[in-house]
């Protein structure tokens, strides 16, 4: 056993491919402080003290790596979409929010516990509601205008990578926040070098363990298992670093042999 620790321990690491850009949340931020300091907007009612400071888009936080996304703006180019999830507004997005509830009943109902197979529900009720059709994004947003902002609801019946992407992030966030989940959920965006940027859902449950949903690449499963299929590279900076260390990988791996469901 001690001979073929040491052996993967010296194990050489594979080539790294061109590194993605990561840069998405950090250049949004950027540009809505611009937005502000030209407009001079102000914060949204009631917000005090040092919440002031945080950078908003028209007195909505920024959805982002590692932000909420409900009550959000998300928002791409200069800008030349800006999307809006608010389910106090945009009630349709709770009318989906309660289909995904019956769905998990029924799962009770048949005798399973009602998070068996969540995460397929989700990507799956994401790619139903928001099928792929990047014609009918661009009308959608050549209709609304440069510069304005548009619920998420409105991309219902067609839109692309980055709507799928808030609809998904959007519900688990919810089932979060209703206590029917335990994890972290994060909407995450690169871009790779001769592509266009990409948008897909990052969920790691209470266990560590991370999931990756991306209905636009039919993609759903854990991150480790993303690397041999290649639909995209969904690995963050901080996960390479973990990847590369043997110790931490074989501890992870001897955790997720044995906690492997979503909570």
């Amino acid at each position: 056993m001690n001979e073929l620790f040491q052996r993967f321990l010296k194990k050489k690491p594979m080539s790294e491919p061109p590194q993605a850009d990561w840069e998405y949340t950090q250049d949004a931020k950027r540009y809505a402080e611009q937005q502000r300091a030209k407009q001079q907007l102000h914060p949204a009612d009631g917000q005090q003290g040092a919440e002031v400071q945080e950078i908003l888009f028209k007195g909505r936080h920024i959805i982002g790596r590692d932000t909420p996304i409900n009550k959000g703006v998300y928002f791409v180019g200069g800008v030349d979409e800006a999307t809006v999830v608010d389910d106090e507004k945009d009630r349709h997005l709770l009318l989906i929010y309660h289909q995904l509830l019956n769905w998990m009943r029924e799962t009770q109902n048949q005798g399973s516990k009602y998070k068996t197979g969540i995460l397929k529900k989700v990507w799956a009720l994401a790619m139903k509601t928001i099928p792929y059709k990047e014609a009918r994004t661009d009308q959608i947003v050549n209709k609304v205008g440069i510069d304005r902002k548009i619920y998420l609801s409105a991309f219902f019946g067609g839109g692309v990578c980055r709507h799928q992407a808030l609809l998904a992030g959007y519900l688990l966030e919810k089932l979060i926040n209703d206590g029917y989940l335990q994890g972290k959920v994060s909407v995450d965006r690169n871009s790779l070098p001769g592509k266009n940027g990409h948008a897909w859902v990052r969920y790691t449950n209470s266990r560590g363990i991370v999931f990756i949903l991306d209905p636009t690449n039919k993609y759903k499963d854990r991150l480790e298992n993303a690397s041999n299929k290649k639909p995209w590279r969904y690995e963050r900076p901080s996960d390479r670093i973990h990847r590369k260390s043997p110790h931490i990988k074989l501890t992870t791996r001897i955790r997720q042999l044995f906690l492997a469901q979503p909570s």
